[in-house]
């Protein structure tokens, strides 16, 4: 009788046993700077080259903007996309996260993510942003794409409740995680900032959980009923209801509402606004850019300032 050994995936296989790793914490999406000033103030070595610099994020390296790839120095800095903490660790606990999670887009323990910057012996595989002059062959785009999103988080849903004891048992079970609280009627104004006047649409997706009992659930745009549904029980519901371009420069009234007879109950969790702004457009703090066409794009954005600890 013998044991036969299991190709396991424990979670540190991205370290290197060799390099001293200092952590830092993202609780917002943005643009982040490190300056070397910022380093050396908690207790980074202070001689080394640019191109050794990396970042890491859940076991998986991130590409940066490095000012100066040779030896740094007061004024020299880093760039980087740093992204919060949402449900990439809660979804290994669900059997089919796609279906059952309350809400993808809040994580049910911190919103805050951890990264760990470094310097490595191997510069030349390290991963980087080049920026390039444009040679004039990318065309001018007339919009990009955004998505304004509005995230729930206020009240737990949990098929398990103790409502004596007041007590929820986790069990990772379908509609678990945080949205509105029990509510038969959700209203929403949606607002669009320089929003595109063309041949392109906007998309709305609603994401929601029925809880207990018979659900008859109706969605309105400007009073007019663009989905109706109906079923039973704790189950989740995701509806996409396209948003013609003639709408999208004025408010538009959302409501979503349940009408069944008795304890008809939802949570809402999150909302996806999704339209095509004019380039050069200003992106709202609720609101991040889709993968862009190959053209060329202007937009405004918000630059954060990362401490090491």
């Amino acid at each position: 009788m013998y044991a036969q050994p299991m190709s396991e995936l424990y979670g540190n296989e991205w370290i290197n046993k060799e390099q001293i790793y200092f952590k830092f914490k993202v609780g917002k999406d943005g643009l982040y700077k490190i300056s070397y000033e910022d380093l050396i103030a908690n207790a980074f070595p202070s001689t080394f080259n640019g191109s050794q610099l990396q970042v890491w994020r859940f076991g998986k390296e991130i590409p940066l903007f490095v000012l100066n790839n040779n030896n740094w120095a007061a004024g020299d800095h880093l760039l980087f996309f740093g992204e919060k903490n949402r449900s990439e660790l809660d979804a290994t606990l669900f059997s089919n996260p796609s279906k059952e999670m309350l809400n993808p887009e809040y994580s049910m323990y911190s919103d805050t993510a951890v990264y760990f910057i470094t310097l490595t012996g191997n510069a030349s595989s390290n991963k980087r942003i080049n920026i390039k002059e444009s040679n004039g062959t990318l065309p001018v785009a007339d919009f990009f794409m955004t998505d304004q999103l509005h995230v729930y988080k206020e009240y737990p849903i949990d098929k398990k409740y103790d409502s004596g004891n007041e007590i929820t048992y986790s069990a990772f079970d379908e509609c678990e995680g945080f949205g509105t609280r029990p509510i038969q009627e959700h209203k929403l104004k949606l607002k669009s900032e320089d929003a595109y006047s063309g041949n392109q649409p906007g998309v709305l997706r609603i994401r929601l959980a029925g809880l207990n009992y018979n659900h008859k659930i109706r969605i309105e745009l400007n009073g007019t009923i663009q989905k109706a549904d109906s079923f039973f029980g704790y189950q989740m519901r995701e509806y996409e209801i396209q948003v013609p371009n003639e709408a999208l420069t004025e408010d538009i009234d959302l409501l979503i509402k349940s009408y069944a007879a008795g304890n008809d109950l939802i949570s809402v969790s999150n909302i996806h606004y999704v339209y095509p702004k004019k380039n050069g457009g200003n992106l709202q703090e609720n609101e991040r850019i889709l993968s862009p066409p190959p053209s060329l794009i202007s937009i405004a954005c918000l630059l954060y300032t990362s401490r090491c600890v």
